[in-house]
């Protein structure tokens, strides 16, 4: 009997000593989590990505979102058709309109290498499949060029992604 008594206080002494003792410390959070807690982030943060999930408006093209695009369009056209312009106060007004990438794409664009200086009449919408992207053609004295516009979501302001000039003819 002492033998199993024994036998018992030894296997429960060597059990003991596998167990990891019990800690305080907090469990670790990822970084999203940890942003969100501190109101570093706003929304919903997903459960498989950790990237917090926003609730921007959903962009339509309606009567007022094509007016805008059209406008931005006319907007663009003439700061962009201003050939006899410093370069400097050309692109400082330019760029201000655009993408960031297509900042990055007009920045050594020359003034002086743009055969349009008139916009000769409204601009018009021509490719709506879109909302978030859109084409907008703007007729000027050297031929119509299209404008694309682009934004990121229905509260965004179309900005400039790219200007086309007209084709040449044949």
């Amino acid at each position: 009997m002492l033998r199993s008594a024994l036998v018992g206080a030894v296997a429960l002494a060597a059990l003991a000593g596998c167990a990891t003792p019990a800690t305080d410390a907090a469990p670790a959070t990822s970084e999203a989590q940890h942003a969100h807690e501190h109101g570093h982030a706003h929304g919903q943060i997903d459960s498989d990505t950790g990237e917090v999930i926003t609730s921007e408006p959903v962009a339509t093209l309606d009567a007022d979102a094509r007016t805008s695009a059209e406008a931005t369009a006319d907007q663009a056209m003439r700061a962009y058709a201003r050939p006899t312009l410093d370069a400097q106060t050309w692109w400082t007004e330019l760029s201000a309109l655009m993408t960031q990438q297509a900042r990055q794409d007009y920045q050594y664009v020359q003034p002086s290498a743009i055969p349009a200086n008139a916009i000769t009449g409204p601009a018009a919408l021509t490719d709506d499949t879109s909302a978030y992207v859109v084409h907008v053609d703007v007729p000027t004295n050297a031929g119509i060029y299209t404008v694309i516009l682009t934004r990121q979501d229905g509260a965004s302001s179309w900005l400039v992604a790219r200007i086309t000039p007209p084709m040449p003819e044949a």
